[in-house]
């Protein structure tokens, strides 16, 4: 298997400012088993939801509903895979 290659990949589309790419393989990884996929997924529609609300990359006052449900449902399925 290739996971953490997935996330380097994803890492580097994600730098790029190429998010639709990135999602492709932060999924990839997710549905192989590597459960970050799934976080880091959440994180490309909602932001970095994990550090304080100031310092969020992006104000979730101002984000579509779908985005947030998005995320919502990646990380979710984070939580079920126990990450």
């Amino acid at each position: 298997k290739y996971l953490p290659a997935w996330l380097l990949i994803a890492s580097h589309y994600n730098l790029q400012k190429n998010i639709e790419k990135s999602r492709k393989y932060y999924l990839k990884a997710a549905e192989e088993g590597l459960a970050k996929g799934y976080i880091d997924l959440g994180i490309s529609y909602a932001g970095d939801v994990s550090l304080p609300s100031s310092q969020f990359k992006k104000d979730l006052k101002t984000l579509p509903q779908e985005d947030i449900d998005q995320a919502i449902g990646y990380f979710t399925l984070a939580g079920e895979a126990k990450y």
